[in-house]
């Protein structure tokens, strides 16, 4: 079953409580599919029995050690922790393979912490004082250079629904602002922290985030690294609610969202920016602290966050703590979304008159509500989209015939946040008056598919209900609630009739569930009023929709009434639910054609939609698709992969034709998606229905983050229990080959598809928090993908080089790739026409050694064949194996650990830097037997490491000491030679693991056809260093870069290093450890082939402005910088004439020092600073220092001639 299109998230990154150690040992036996692992207490790592584990409909206790085990079946999922006396969470985005238990460990927090806890816990989520500083500074600075012009101005005036986020593995994807925002202030702010600090880190950390722009130059506002601020999938109840509590909440200063910067502690006086970064944000003063610290801890600007916990336990709420930190914000939620041009026509008629009722909804983020009624007599009438849409907001609509009298009705709306809007504000409309007809008139007959609501959203519309243990409460217009001393309860409708024969039914509802807390829907229908069906769970869609409604998958069956139940579970730290609003859409789509009775000729698809044997694709104007519920403009995407669904229904014996139409008007409509979602669907008897409109490549709407790039198949019926009929296995099958041959679509390949690596042909519950395509079809998937590729193996082939691309410049040792439209025997490699050597298996990849041929152009040629025909693709390479040259400049001093870098180069397109990290090879530790040190000129310093086909296999490996900055990527290097360069036989190992080797960062197998020539070359592994604990079961952090020699042949390790990973030029930056003082390292000059040159380069940090030493006694400021020295030029004076509202332009102080012998002309140690002469006048004094940290004085009245002395330091 789909997902939604707008509001998205993704999976791949596993944070802090992963501990994935089976994946890297060997396996003796086959493990069952599940999630298993130890629950402990954070702060004393004790195991906690009794914690109550939930995913999905799957549920676990812990055992007295605190483990537990969930057999849930293969999939995406969420994990949620709950226990008496801790915070709840949950771990979402949990990938679980077929056959694998995935561990998850998970580090509870208490919930009133004593103050031992209360460290161990602000240890445990607070980052240390180098990331902190590291990322606020890199998100401020451009290359060590503060744009307060960008942070006083940023033009963000609103939050918007949705914000861009580039994953570690460079790929963008659009997610949930607070969704997102639930994901980052738990790594801010320890969730057992008072709410109010929560609300307002939350608030800082959102207003933070949409004034960003730091990957513009990918497509994406934020990542999920400390440059911007760390995102991870465990989410804390507090922090949820926080988020929640404070939805599109922004702090603003004169109308624009601020760049909310913050810190950990302050010692007392937070600092300004002026005092920071030497520019002046107006909202960014310097102001007491009640933090309790005396020294600084991060860089000092904005919110304290240890303040804001202070202010908060002295009863501040969140907007007096941030209006404490950010002088002159207001703090502004977004504007509470508006109703206009109410209408209603006509406004009189009889009994069988249809009367319109439209309303615009206007919402700040153009989300579409949660809610969306129009209240006729005190009930509820769900409303949709007018055919007709306005420029601005959304236009909705109800046409009803009502009974006789004089009637009133006013409009509600609720964007699923709280945030409610009714019209009129109080009371209600006047309108229609239905007079009796002299003969009542019979409806008038709809064609197509129809579509009517029954809505519950008003003490009337529960009324007559039976209640045990809830009651209907206050919240939105009326809600069913839990009563006040209950912690479960269910309320049952009367028997409702329905307002026609329906052969669908859908369920919508807004029901807040904090903190644990449950609802569970139950539906059940009957066909005459007297005999029904059994009770059936109403099980909600994988995701809400963007305006916080829940949505079911419909239920299909012929009906004339229905009854439902609710049931209602309070969390276990009380938080309590609610349903607000619930409505069911009865929908009849039997008027149209009858899927047996379809006429092939008017209902098939075009010959090139269609491989050789595949079944007739019905057209949606064979199948009825009413073209004017087709809103959704298409969107086109190159289709790299499939998603299979099942609709997770029974058909319940309707026509499939009926089914899809259905389905069709639910999405379309009643989802407002504005077309299906699916792109083809199939029926058990092996019909295909054509889906979304648009054709080839159209994006729909079923795998959310997924949905670009993807087709998505989906299969009428539930097969989680039963068989995949066979016709329809047949026509999945044949689809798919159709599919795979039109988009080049290895079936048997696995790829990387928006944030991980997934295979061509996957189920839905790969990608979403979802059963579908339920057990029975997913179980089918490996014996499908083999059955399309035997189809796809007798088309005819063609051929493309995927690596190099044409006209790339290579060398060393290039792989050359090559991909098929269809499967062929054999592929076969041409180097300027001779021919290199060739692949069978679907694995079209070949080693080309550069260093056999002179440099410049070359040729390559990709030849294929099979029982279809002939292919061949050409490339042509320039072969560079040459390093480039170039100078590497970097300032003498810097005030931030961003270094600004001068490249001088004609052939350099790319730099990297190690900032020492780097071994040799002789000097590691090496398993006894394994070779030995060795005298060598080639190495760099003169001696390297050997192991021989005499010596024994084993590890090469640490111990590495190296501090490397988190959530950022490098590659690792590894310096070897081997008189083998030939043969695929391995060498060694070289992988990238934690210092207990329980997780894995990377690996690849070097042979001997990797290498080029018998010198020594350098091996890079990339490595995405996500983690502050690779480790998960308290030991110390660390990494180890390993060569696991094989004895096949002779071996030597030279040099391991680190590098970050290449930044373009011409304006990298280097950044350095947030300390100061003299910081050394290596610049690598890169040319675009991927040769190296290393420079040395060296540079000095000073972050600390010049101390302000006091007055002496005939009034001159005495003022010192005892690192990088004062910047004698930029001594400057400003005078205010009406008591510092207004100032002068800075102008210049002249200093003549006397220069001792060996000092640096212009840079003093000290000066003595004295104001201008104008008696009476406000002054202020500045000056810098060598790093560019500015120190501005106090404004003070002088009396005293302007006179500066110097003395050389």
């Amino acid at each position: 079953m789909p997902s939604i299109r707008r509001t998205i998230v993704f999976a791949g990154i596993v944070i802090l409580v992963v501990a994935a150690a089976a994946r890297f040992l060997p396996a003796s036996v086959a493990s069952p599919t599940g999630i298993v692992g130890t629950v402990t207490d954070l702060t004393s790592k004790r195991p906690l029995a009794g914690v109550r584990l939930r995913a999905g409909a799957y549920e676990a206790v812990t055992d007295a050690s605190g483990r537990y085990r969930l057999p849930v079946e293969a999939g995406l999922h969420a994990v949620r922790a709950e226990a008496a006396g801790y915070v709840g969470m949950t771990h979402r985005y949990l990938t679980v393979t077929e056959g694998d238990e995935a561990s998850v460990n998970l580090a509870m927090v208490p919930e009133d912490a004593s103050p031992e806890e209360a460290a161990a816990i602000e240890a445990a989520f607070l980052r240390s004082a180098e990331e902190a500083a590291a990322r606020q500074a890199e998100a401020a600075l451009a290359t060590g250079t503060i744009s307060v012009q960008g942070l006083a101005a940023t033009g963000v005036t609103e939050a918007p629904a949705t914000i861009r986020v580039v994953m570690p593995d460079g790929a963008v994807v659009e997610m949930g602002l607070d969704e997102y925002l639930k994901g980052v202030v738990p790594n801010e702010m320890p969730p057992n922290w008072p709410a109010e600090a929560l609300r307002a880190q939350a608030v800082a950390a959102r207003s933070y985030a949409i004034t960003g722009a730091g990957h513009a130059d990918v497509g994406a506002d934020v990542c999920t690294t400390t440059h911007c601020q760390v995102w991870s999938p465990i989410q804390y109840d507090t922090t949820d609610q926080a988020v929640d509590d404070t939805h599109g909440v922004t702090a603003r200063y004169q109308g624009e969202v601020i760049r909310a910067f913050f810190h950990a502690h302050c010692d007392g006086q937070t600092r300004s920016t002026q005092d920071a970064w030497g520019s002046t944000v107006s909202y960014c003063q310097s102001v007491a602290c009640p933090c309790g610290y005396s020294s600084l801890y991060g860089h000092g600007v904005g919110m304290c966050q240890f303040g804001a916990r202070a202010l908060a336990a002295e009863g501040f709420g969140y907007v007096d703590i941030l209006k404490h930190y950010y002088a002159g914000i207001e703090v502004v939620g977004p504007p509470s979304p508006t109703l206009g041009q109410p209408a209603l026509a006509p406004a009189s008629g009889d009994q069988s008159t249809h009367f319109a009722f439209e309303v615009t909804y206007l919402s700040a983020n153009g989300a579409p509500p949660a809610v969306a009624n129009v209240v006729i007599d005190g009930h509820a009438h769900t409303l949709t989209l007018a055919p007709a849409q306005p420029a601005e907001g959304r236009r909705y609509r109800l046409e009803t015939s009502l009974p006789a009298g004089e009637h009133q009705y006013h409009f509600y709306f609720d964007d699923g946040t709280g945030n409610a809007a009714r019209l009129p504000t109080s009371g209600a409309f006047a309108g229609p008056a239905v007079h009796p007809a002299g003969t009542p008139l019979a409806p008038a007959a709809e064609d197509g598919t129809v579509g009517r609501y029954l809505t519950f959203s008003t003490p009337d519309d529960w009324a007559g209900g039976e209640h045990q243990g809830t009651w209907i409460g206050p919240q939105g217009d009326g809600a069913v609630a839990l009563a006040e001393d209950a912690t479960t309860g269910t309320y049952t409708s009367p028997v409702l009739d329905a307002p026609l024969a329906f052969v669908a039914l859908g369920a919508g509802w807004h029901a807040p569930t904090p903190g644990g807390a449950q609802m569970r829907l139950e539906v059940r229908t009957s066909a005459d009023g007297a005999t029904w069906g059994t009770w059936q769970v109403v099980e909600e869609d994988n995701e809400p929709d963007e305006g916080g409604a829940t949505h079911s998958a419909l239920l299909f069956g012929e009906g004339r009434a229905l009854q439902y139940r609710v049931t209602l579970s309070a969390g276990p730290s009380g938080a309590r639910p609610a349903l607000e609003d619930l409505h069911f859409v009865c929908i009849d789509s039997r008027d149209g054609p009858q899927a047996p009775d379809i006429v092939a000729s008017g209902g098939s698809a075009s010959a090139d939609e269609a491989a050789d044997a595949m079944p007739q694709i019905i057209t949606r104007q064979g199948w009825g698709a009413n073209e004017a519920l087709m809103t959704a403009e298409p969107e086109y995407r190159p289709v790299t992969a499939v998603v299979v669904h099942h609709t997770a229904t029974d058909d319940g014996g309707v026509d499939p034709a009926a089914m899809v139409r259905a389905i069709y008007y639910y999405h379309a409509v009643s989802r407002e998606w504005g077309d299906i979602g699916y792109n083809f669907l199939i029926d058990k008897y092996g019909r295909i229905y054509e889906g979304r409109s648009g054709g080839s490549g159209v994006v729909g709407f079923h795998a959310a983050a997924y949905n670009w790039g993807s087709v998505g198949l989906s299969l009428i019926g539930n097969y989680q229990s039963v068989d995949v009929p066979g016709p329809m296995r047949d026509s999945l099958t044949w689809l798919l080959a159709a599919k795979a041959s039109e988009h080049w679509i290895d079936p048997l390949a696995e790829q990387h598809f928006i944030d991980r690596v997934l295979p061509t042909i996957m189920g839905h519950r790969d990608v979403g928090i979802t059963a579908c395509p339920g057990a029975r079809a997913y179980a089918l998937l490996p014996d499908i993908r083999s059955a399309v590729a035997g189809l796809l193996s007798s088309q005819p082939p063609q051929v493309r080089i995927t690596a190099p691309s044409q006209n790339a410049a290579v060398r060393g040792v290039v792989e050359i790739t090559a991909s098929c439209s269809v499967p062929v025997g054999e592929a076969t490699l041409f180097v300027d026409g001779t021919e290199v050597g060739s692949q069978s298996g679907g694995m079209y990849s070949w080693r080309w050694n550069t260093a056999a041929v002179p440099e410049g152009r070359h040729t390559l040629r990709v030849s294929v064949e099979n029982p279809g025909g002939v292919s061949a693709a050409d490339a042509a390479v320039w072969v560079d194996n040459t390093p480039p040259t170039g100078s590497v400049t970097v300032p003498t001093w810097s005030r931030s650990a961003a270094v600004p870098v001068t490249i001088g180069s004609t052939d350099a397109v790319a730099v990297q830097f190690s900032n020492g990290w780097i071994w040799e090879g002789e000097d590691l530790r090496h398993q006894e037997g394994t070779g030995q040190r060795v005298e060598d000129p080639e190495a760099l310093n003169g001696a390297a490491w050997r192991g021989t086909p005499g010596d024994a296999a084993g590890w090469w490996h640490g111990p590495y000491t190296l501090a490397l900055p988190t959530w950022r990527d490098y590659q690792v290097y590894y310096r070897l030679k081997s008189p083998q360069t030939s043969g695929a036989a391995p060498l060694a190992i070289l992988d990238i693991v934690d210092n207990l080797s329980t997780r894995a960062y990377a690996s690849r197998t070097l042979a001997g056809q990797d290498l080029a020539t018998a010198h020594y070359e350098e091996v890079a592994l990339n490595l995405v260093y996500q983690n502050t604990a690779p480790t998960y079961n308290g030991e110390p952090n660390g990494l180890e870069f390993r060569t696991w020699f094989q004895a096949q042949a002779d071996l030597y390790l030279d040099r391991v290093s680190v590098f970050t990973m290449p930044q373009d030029l011409p304006a990298p930056t280097w950044r350095v450890p947030n300390a100061e003082g003299e910081h050394t390292g290596v610049a690598r000059l890169l040319d675009e082939a991927g040769n190296h040159y290393d420079v040395p380069v060296t540079t000095r940090v000073d972050a600390t402005p010049p101390e302000e030493l006091g007055t002496t006694a005939d009034g001159a400021t005495r003022v010192m910088d005892v690192l990088s020295g004062l910047d004698t030029s930029s001594a400057a004076w400003s005078a205010s004439a009406n008591g510092g509202r207004t100032w002068s332009e800075w102008q210049t102080l002249p200093i003549t020092p006397t220069v001792q012998p060996g000092a640096t002309v212009g840079v003093l140690d000290e000066v003595l600073l004295q104001a201008p002469e104008e008696a009476g006048d406000l002054v202020r004094l500045r000056i810098r220092d060598m790093a560019g940290n500015w120190r501005v004085m106090p404004p003070f009245i002088v009396e005293l001639p302007l006179v500066v002395r110097g003395g050389a330091g």
